[in-house]
């Protein structure tokens, strides 16, 4: 404590002591005298100067520290502030110290790493120290590894040499039976070359064979006997509808197409002469006629059907067909063909000739130039051996010049055959005026 602290306490003691003893001597006299103050009693009048004046000893005792003491005189003016600064102060400490605790904590890890790295750096020496033996060591061991490797290499250049010698002979080796591999493959090339052609000249052979075994029965055959069918012969038509489902047309068609064999008959015996054989039709052929039919604008379709070939014995009967719109060509009562004949014609029997001639001239008018049915085969007129004989009987009787006139018996349509006493009838009579045959 400084001299100033103890004057100033002093001064202090000194002045409370006076200010206490004015004020006891101040109360007695008050006493005493019986005096009164502010209407109270001269004994609270006595205790009123006594709290009076232990105020005013407060009072200067406050007034004396301010006047003597920069400190006291600051702290009375700045109390809040100076707590508020003392607050902050402290925070300032407690938050100093814990930045001191980490730098303490940090330092203790520090000095825990720096003692590991010593400790790394020691094993480290160590083992450098062992590696550089072990370098010494393997230096010496790789000079004498290297002098091993300089007599290593003069064996390999040894070896080397006569490898390539062994590969020199190897390689002619290998030329010589990759020639004879060449000639083993081309030689057995050639004999599968030549058993495949041996194979097929035998199967052809045999083909052949068969072949000609066929010709040879069908040349026997037609030897003796006639065709029962002739190629390009008509051997029937019928009627299908164009507005039938692709199912429906196929089941249909096939059909009636099979039914062909069964109504066919012979154009002079009138014989049903195909029952033991098959209708065959190529596949593409079914499918165009499936197509055509469909195609046309018409109702119905008419479907002719001709043989390919002629037909002997029980051999098949291949078929192509024919498709065309339905239609009437003729009405019952019309004239189909006429034709005059103003003598008889030459041959043995002239008036059959002549019948035989009419015939002819009347089914190449109706193909050629009403095209009634599209072939030349004759059978678009069907009239039996008995038939031809009784016209030409007729014919004789008629003379001539004679009249021929071939008359619709009914309605005729594109499908029609024309059967004699069905279809048509001939009227034979003698003619006005002559023309020729």
């Amino acid at each position: 404590m400084g001299i100033t602290s103890v004057i100033f306490i002093c001064v202090l003691l000194v002045a409370s002591g006076f200010v206490a003893w004015v004020g006891d001597v101040l109360g007695r006299q008050l006493g005493k005298r019986r005096i009164a103050l502010f209407g109270l009693r001269p004994r609270r009048t006595s205790v009123l100067v006594a709290v009076i004046t232990g105020m005013l000893i407060t009072a200067g005792t406050i007034s004396a520290l301010a006047l003597t003491s920069d400190t006291v005189r600051e702290t009375l003016i700045r109390m809040d502030e100076v707590r508020r600064e003392r607050a902050r102060l402290i925070a300032e400490r407690d938050e100093a110290l814990g930045q001191r605790n980490d730098a303490l904590v940090a330092l203790e890890s520090m000095r825990s790493a720096l003692e590991e790295g010593r400790k790394t750096k020691e094993l480290q020496e160590a083992q450098i120290a062992a590696l550089t033996f072990q370098l010494t060591t393997s230096e010496e061991e790789l000079a004498s590894v290297k002098g091993e490797i300089a007599d290593l290499n003069d064996q390999v250049k040894i070896s080397q040499r006569q490898v390539n010698l062994l590969q020199e002979e190897r390689d002619r080796l290998n030329r010589q039976l990759e020639e004879i591999k060449a000639q083993t493959e081309a030689q057995a090339a050639e004999n599968a070359r030549l058993a495949s052609q041996i194979k097929e000249k035998e199967s052809r052979v045999a083909e052949l064979d068969a072949e000609i075994q066929r010709l040879q029965s069908r040349i026997a055959l037609m030897s003796a006997t006639e065709p029962k069918v002739l190629e390009g012969q008509q051997l029937g038509a019928f009627r299908i509808r164009t507005d039938l489902d692709q199912q429906a047309m196929q089941e249909r068609l096939g059909t009636q197409l099979a039914a062909l064999r069964d109504t066919y008959r012979d154009p002079l015996t009138g014989e049903a002469v195909l029952s033991g054989n098959e209708l065959v039709i190529r596949g593409e052929d079914f499918v165009q006629a499936i197509k055509s039919i469909r195609s046309l604008p018409s109702d119905e379709a008419v479907v002719i059907a001709y043989a390919t070939a002629n037909v002997y014995g029980e051999e098949d009967v291949t078929i192509r067909v024919e498709v065309t719109s339905y239609y009437k060509v003729y009405a019952t009562g019309s004239v189909i063909f006429s034709e005059v004949f103003s003598e008889p014609v030459s041959g043995t029997d002239p008036h059959r000739a002549a019948v035989a001639s009419f015939m002819e001239d009347a089914r190449d008018y109706l193909v050629d130039k009403r095209n009634l049915i599209p072939t030349s085969s004759g059978d678009v007129l069907q009239l039996t051996y008995d038939d031809m004989v009784s016209l030409s009987d007729k014919l004789a009787k008629v003379g001539y010049p004679a009249k021929i006139d071939m008359v619709a018996l009914k309605d005729i349509f594109r499908t029609d055959f024309l059967v004699y006493g069905e279809h048509f009838t001939v009227n034979i009579s003698k003619a006005t005026s002559s023309g020729a045959s």
